[in-house]
Formats: structure tokens, C-alpha cells, sequence
């Protein structure tokens, strides 16, 4: 039995210890204590009435909490081992945030016609960046970001890749270096130089990163904006601090965000994002507004066809609102970059992991290049003739994408936004929904699994009969694919960012050799819950094998 000496002791210094913490650290620790509570307390299965089993606990001992940590960073797993061992039944994810019901693929047909008053692809999106806290809330209500995607983009689809294509030779000397170790980029790039083999080691994942920003910041804002260094850095560090900052805020129960909010150092550098985002698109509005009372009067004016400028012709007043605005031309950067940029990546990745098929690769591109032209060289020639050609490379993107998926569970992923009942399963509204996509790509029962690396795949499929020669392609949706979501939410942007990454990837391959550094191998892919990330500084050998 311990004495009172003991216990009077303890308390002391425990009376000490109190009085050494500032007010900062005094709430900090009593918000980490409630939040210890909160989720130490979330057993219920969200969105179910029903006993949906809850997958990966080790022992009817281990509690709820100590499952969601490892779900945080092994997601992976845990959703391989759920899909190999549930079949075709439903089951639970619990993530730290939120659970996830996850249900067979056989009622996918069910959902994916679903409209958007009743499933939300964006809203279960948009939780994992608390809109509220980053100033990207409107895009709840708004549709205006996807309907300039779905009603500009889309129906223009070359006309706009021409563009960035464009911006892709502007961008090229700057940002890709030189084997002399010489480099006229406006990014300082980490460079390595062996003069004698003419191997330089770069930073893939910065140089991706700046090429599909600029890129994308010709159609969506156009000249000289998209060329401004600050507008570059800003969609950038926009997304880096958003996933973040929304990271951060997933970590404590929503009751404390309005607290958690005032000490986030990533989600104050969202706001000064955003502001500096504002005060651009302020400028770009009215420089709109003048152009169109000068055509009004009669006078011919120049201007460049902009998505910018299309929102700002349709949009409502509160849409065009400067403020609002500014938000959402950050969102659009973000909903793209991370993952053309990944996927880019992941795909020079597989290239060097599986060098065999630089060689098939090559002599596609190169006798295209002989016939029409290298990538950049023509400027007759139409990116639409470029892309459709690149037929071997298009498969090895397909599956690439397959083999690395940006998220883990599934892009098709939904909110309900009212209860639903499906074969007795009662979904509640405010249920995440997702299909696990390993239950389809690695189903031991499918004669298709994706049990190896086969880039050739989808350009068989595609030439097995003439009734597929329009399928399989990159930008696709397929039951069996949700690389770009399924259904009609499915990204709207997909047909612009694969037309991207094989105009990106053709010229490097076209242009250099690559291989991963002597004595290493594949960059880690790491995962923080479901989302996919990789080292950004890690590199790449490189070597220029033609002007």
C-alpha cells in the first residue's frame, strides 16, 4: 500500500508540472486529452443500422483507437487483406476521421447513375480538406468548377491541350536540365553531374511538379499569369499546405476545429494563399470586364480564351466574387496537380523498374517523331494526331495507373446525402461509400487479376476486335478501372490530364534516358491513410540522348 508521503509527492509534482505550462500548453493538452476520449469512444459504425463487420482488428481485445492509428499508415494492407477475405460482402474501414462502409462491386451499376442529390463524389472528397477551415466551403454548393470542365473544357479538348502543350515548350529548357550540369531553370534544382557518362541526377518529382503547373495554368488563366513565378509557386505551395492543413484537422474531433484552427501554421498559409489568389484574380476580372465594354463598343479586342474567363461569363455574382473565385481557380490546381504529378512520376518509375520497354516505347514515339515531327518540333502539327498515335504508351499509362493508384480504396467514392437501403444494407445519410478497387484488380477468381506488370495489356484488349478499338484508353471509365472515378461524377478533367502526361512523358522518353541511381531501386511509396505520396526529393539518373 503506498503511503501518504507517496501520493503527496505525486501531487506536488504534478502541481509543478501544471504550473510550468504556458496557456498555449495548457490547452493544447486539454484538447489532446478530450480528443483521446472522443475517439477512444467512436465505436459505433457510422452510416448503418445494420452489423456491417468491421475489418482489421487483431483480437476482440484491441481497441478502436489503436486500429484507426494503423490504418493512418497502413491503409494499404489492411484494405489488400479486407478485399481477400470479405469477398462480396460489405465491411468497415475505420479511419481516424471517419469510417467508410465498403460494399461488392455488383452494386456499383446501382449506384453510378446516381445524381448528385442523393450521392456526392466531391463532398466525400472535400472532408479530407475541412472546406470550412481552408476557404474551399463553396464548392459544396457550387457546381461552376465542374461545369466549366464538363461545358469549356471538354467539348474543346485539343484546342485547350494545344495551349498547354504550348506552355510545355516554353517551360521545357527552363526547368529540364542539361547533362553538362548546366541548367537555365528558374527553380534551383538539386543537379548531379557525371561528365564522363553524361548522367545527371534530378529531382523527377519538382521538375513534373512545375511542368504540370504551368501547363495547367495556361488554360485555366493564360498568359503572362501563368508564367508568373509567383502564380507557379502558389498553386503549388496552395496544395501542399491544403492536404496539410486538412491532415491536421482530421486528427481532432470537429468540435475543436474553431480552436485547432488558430494554431495550424499550414491553414495560415492557405489563407495568405488564397489572398494573394484574389488579388490576381481581382486584376484578371477586370481586365475581362474592360475588354468586354470595348467589344461592346464596337471595338476589336484580343484576348486569350481562358477557363478563367469562361466562370467569370457564367458564373452568378457571388461565383465571380474575387474572393470566391480565387478559392476555387486554387482548387481546380489542386484536384490536378498532386495526382498528374504522382501519376506522371509513378509511371517514369515503372519505366526504370521495367527498362525492357524504353525500347517498345521509343520506337513508337520515334517513328512518329520521323514521320510527323518530334514533341514540340511541329507546330503544324495538331496534339490530337500526337496523342491518339501514341498507342503502346497510352497502355502503359492504363496501367501504370492500375498498379499505383493516387487513392487506395477507390476513387469512386460517395457521400450519401440521404438513407438508402441496398439488399437489406441500410445506409444512413452522411455514410462515406467506396468500392475497394483491389476487390476487382487483384481478385484471385478473375482471369483478368492484375497479378504482374503487363503495359501491354489495355493495347491488346484494344486490338483483339475492331468493336475495341475505341476502349481501354487512358481517360476512360471502366468497372474495372476507377483510376479517374466511375460513373457520371467521374473526374471531368481525366481526358485533359491523360492527353497531359503522354505529351509530358513522349518527349522525355524521346528526348533522354533515365534509370534510377546506382545501387538503389524504386523510390518508397508511402501512404497517409489512403492518399499516396512518394519521397519529392528523391531522384533519377538522366541523360539527353538527342537535341
Amino acid at each position: 500500500m503506498e503511503s501518504p508521503n507517496t501520493f503527496a509527492g505525486l501531487k506536488e509534482h504534478s502541481a509543478d508540472i501544471a504550473a510550468r505550462l504556458t496557456y498555449t500548453q495548457a490547452a493544447l493538452l486539454f484538447f489532446s486529452l478530450c480528443w483521446l476520449v472522443v475517439v477512444s469512444c467512436r465505436s459505433l459504425t457510422p452510416g448503418s443500422d445494420n452489423q456491417v463487420p468491421i475489418y482489421g482488428y487483431r483480437s476482440m481485445f484491441e481497441p478502436s483507437i489503436l486500429l484507426r492509428i494503423r490504418f493512418i499508415l497502413g491503409a494499404k494492407g489492411i484494405i489488400r487483406a479486407a478485399c481477400a477475405k470479405m469477398k462480396q460482402q460489405p465491411f468497415v474501414l475505420r479511419r481516424w476521421n471517419q469510417d467508410v462502409i465498403c460494399l461488392p462491386i455488383k452494386y456499383l451499376e446501382e449506384l453510378r447513375l446516381k445524381p448528385i442529390s442523393q450521392l456526392s463524389l466531391v463532398s466525400a472528397q472535400l472532408i479530407n480538406f475541412a472546406p470550412r477551415w481552408n476557404s474551399i466551403h463553396f464548392l459544396l454548393s457550387s457546381r461552376l468548377h465542374i461545369e466549366v470542365l464538363k461545358q469549356k473544357l471538354n467539348p474543346q479538348l485539343f484546342h485547350h491541350v494545344a495551349l498547354a502543350n504550348e506552355e510545355l515548350d516554353f517551360r521545357w529548357n527552363l526547368d529540364i536540365p542539361r547533362t553538362d550540369g548546366k541548367s537555365s531553370q528558374t527553380v534551383a534544382l538539386p543537379l548531379l553531374t557525371n561528365q564522363v557518362s553524361g548522367w545527371t541526377q534530378v529531382s523527377m518529382f519538382q521538375i513534373l511538379q512545375n511542368l504540370v503547373a504551368s501547363a495547367s495554368s495556361r488554360i485555366f488563366v493564360g498568359r503572362p499569369t501563368c508564367r508568373d513565378p509567383r502564380w507557379i509557386k502558389l498553386g503549388v505551395n496552395f496544395t501542399v499546405d491544403t492536404f496539410l492543413s486538412g491532415f491536421t484537422f482530421r486528427m481532432f474531433p470537429g468540435w475543436s476545429h474553431f480552436i485547432i484552427a488558430r494554431l495550424i501554421p499550414s491553414r495560415r498559409r492557405v489563407l495568405k494563399h488564397v489572398r494573394m489568389a484574389e488579388d490576381i484574380v481581382r486584376s484578371l476580372s477586370q481586365e475581362h470586364a474592360a475588354i468586354k465594354e470595348a467589344r461592346a463598343r464596337g471595338e476589336e479586342m484580343e484576348e486569350e480564351d481562358t477557363l478563367l474567363n469562361w466562370m467569370l461569363d457564367h458564373g452568378s455574382p457571388s461565383e465571380c466574387l474575387p474572393s470566391e473565385m480565387g478559392s476555387r481557380l486554387c482548387a481546380l490546381i489542386m484536384a490536378g496537380l498532386h495526382s498528374t504529378t504522382l501519376t506522371t512520376l509513378f509511371l517514369l518509375y515503372d519505366l526504370c523498374e521495367h527498362p525492357e520497354w524504353f525500347p517498345v516505347l521509343r520506337e513508337e514515339i520515334d517513328s512518329l517523331a520521323n514521320e510527323m515531327g518530334g514533341p514540340g518540333e511541329n507546330p503544324s502539327l495538331t496534339t490530337r494526331k500526337w496523342c491518339n498515335r501514341l498507342e503502346k504508351l497510352d497502355s502503359f499509362l492504363v496501367e501504370s495507373q492500375l498498379h499505383n493508384p493516387i487513392l487506395l480504396r477507390a476513387s469512386w467514392t460517395m457521400l450519401a446525402k440521404q438513407d438508402m437501403n441496398f439488399d437489406g444494407i441500410r445506409i444512413r445519410k452522411g455514410t462515406i461509400i467506396a468500392f475497394p478497387s483491389c476487390e476487382v484488380m487483384f481478385n484471385p477468381d478473375d482471369a483478368h487479376k492484375l497479378d504482374s506488370f503487363d503495359p501491354m495489356r489495355s493495347y491488346r484488349l484494344r486490338h483483339s476486335s475492331p468493336d475495341e478499338r475505341n476502349s481501354h484508353r487512358a481517360g476512360m471509365t471502366h468497372p474495372k478501372n476507377f483510376s479517374f472515378s466511375y460513373g457520371n461524377q467521374a473526374c471531368p478533367g481525366r481526358h485533359f490530364a491523360a492527353a497531359e502526361i503522354k505529351l509530358i512523358v513522349a518527349r522525355l522518353v524521346h528526348e533522354f534516358d533515365f534509370q534510377f541511381l546506382p545501387g538503389q531501386s524504386r523510390p518508397k511509396t508511402y501512404q497517409i491513410s489512403e492518399i499516396s505520396f512518394t519521397n519529392p526529393y528523391a531522384k533519377l539518373m538522366i541523360r539527353r540522348r538527342r537535341s
